[in-house]
């Protein structure tokens, strides 16, 4: 009876050490993101889940950058001069902020294909630097007005490990967009 307990104990112990090694060797940070498969999934599964309750995701997002950083409307030459109270209701807008969320999606989805994020990140950096004024500290503030957004909008879901993956997803995104050797007017996009 003893010997049995000692076995089953030894066992469980086993099956225990096998399962936490499992664990962490499943959620081992990928070397060119830093991000494991669990930050992966906490940040996809976040992004789904506030975008299905808020199909104007893109709309909702721009506008509290706007309100946050005012100055940062005046990099959009369509809309730069309108009330951003008034901006869902111009299409031009709502068609520059879907664009957006859906490029946001795209990289969200792609995270467990390093190589595609980096690609991803790097076109939508490349193509900003086309538009004068704009700098690696406006993806800051458009990914600080994403998080606040996701976090007013469904409180619960964000915890503590789904808003330190999403931190940990932007400072890789911004790493890509800082390193992007392109030009805008002669200066360093950097």
């Amino acid at each position: 009876m003893i010997a049995r307990r000692r076995r089953r104990r030894r066992t469980r112990a086993h099956l225990e050490e096998s399962a936490m090694g499992n664990v962490l060797h499943k959620d081992v940070a990928d070397p060119r993101t830093g991000m494991t498969p669990r930050e992966e999934r906490l940040v996809r599964d976040s992004w789904r889940n506030f975008t299905r309750k808020n199909p104007d995701f893109g709309v909702i997002v721009f506008q509290r950058m706007f309100r946050k950083y005012p100055e940062y409307q005046k990099l959009f030459e369509r809309f730069k001069n309108a009330d951003v109270q008034t901006l869902p209701s111009n299409p031009k807008f709502r068609a520059h902020a879907c664009s957006v969320g859906f490029q946001l999606s795209a990289i969200v989805e792609s995270l467990d294909d390093p190589d595609a994020v980096a690609e991803l990140i790097h076109r939508n950096a490349v193509n900003h630097t086309k538009h004068a004024g704009v700098r690696p500290p406006n993806f800051e503030g458009f990914f600080s007005a994403v998080l606040e957004e996701m976090e007013a909008k469904n409180k619960s879901f964000m915890t503590p490990p789904v808003v330190a993956a999403w931190v940990k997803f932007f400072e890789v995104r911004n790493g890509v967009v800082v390193i992007c050797p392109v030009k805008i007017s002669g200066d360093n996009f950097i």
